[in-house]
């Protein structure tokens, strides 16, 4: 594979694009629960919690968040052990994963 030089418009546009995709599925993966809220709410919390359903609602999204934060820690952690790239190919197999799992749930 041809390896682009960092001082041309080129570079620096593809980098641009790479940046803005990688936010996009950042946030379309973090906030996937939101997509599902009415869902959440009706067919799980309703069953145990009726007339709740928001305030468990947000219990259920602050641990969700959360986990996210400590994930990162960890995940700091395993960059210094594996590396930049084995790390970055793990990190997105993870995320796919995840994804199509609660999609698949959903």
């Amino acid at each position: 594979m041809a390896r682009l030089d960092p001082n041309t418009a080129k570079f620096r546009y593809t980098l641009l694009l790479l940046n803005c995709l990688l936010t996009f599925g950042s946030y379309y993966c973090f906030d996937m629960p939101a997509n599902l809220e009415d869902y959440i709410k009706d067919q799980v919390i309703h069953g145990f919690a009726p007339g709740e359903e928001n305030t468990y609602y947000n219990y259920f999204y602050l641990v969700y968040s959360w986990t996210n934060m400590l994930m990162s820690l960890c995940a700091g952690v395993m960059v210094d052990r594996l590396g930049k790239e084995k790390s970055m190919y793990l990190f997105v197999s993870f995320c796919i994963i995840g994804s199509a799992v609660y999609a698949l749930g959903a």
